[in-house]
């Protein structure tokens, strides 16, 4: 059930981000297809979509070119387990990350496919729903839809007030 590298036509890189402000891993699977941004959970990172198979699982739709998977690794969901994290830190670093998906990776996948003004589809699970959603409902204009997959969207569970403005748009 493990994956063929070859086969899933697997990039990687390491982007150095100006907007989370640290390295960020992203990876892409596929070689054509309608651009999917797949998020992934709370602490995953940008191959974690791999590990869980889901890109064994989604093989047919690569291998017949109806979709390219791209995913990130979780700069915001990361910050939300942090140890001492507060609300505050927590509503910034989603912020920021929500900046590195708009202005960093949102081109990275448009140049990827050859395409300036491609519209992406947005998925994951857990927090990765959370931020599918969130980044539909913030960014119309690049994503065409969303699907979230078992989605965690209330935050207030993990963070209390005072809710900055940034929490609140998140």
């Amino acid at each position: 059930m493990g994956t063929d590298t070859d086969r899933d036509h697997k990039t990687t890189v390491r982007m150095q981000s100006k907007h989370a402000g640290e390295e960020v891993l992203c990876a892409r699977w596929g070689q054509i297809g309608t651009p999917v941004l797949l998020f992934p959970t709370a602490g995953g990172d940008g191959e974690e979509q791999e590990r869980f198979k889901m890109i064994y699982v989604l093989r047919p739709l690569l291998d017949a070119g109806r979709i390219k998977v791209y995913s990130c690794d979780s700069v915001g969901g990361r910050a939300m387990s942090a140890e001492g994290r507060t609300t505050a830190s927590y509503a910034a670093a989603q912020a920021s990350f929500d900046r590195f998906i708009r202005h960093e990776l949102v081109p990275w996948i448009r140049h990827d496919c050859e395409s300036p003004d491609i519209e992406i589809i947005t998925a994951g699970a857990s927090i990765g729903a959370f931020n599918a959603v969130a980044a539909l409902c913030k960014h119309p204009d690049v994503f065409k839809a969303a699907v979230g997959m078992s989605g965690t969207y209330d935050m207030t569970k993990w963070l209390g007030p005072p809710y900055p403005m940034d929490f609140y748009f998140s």
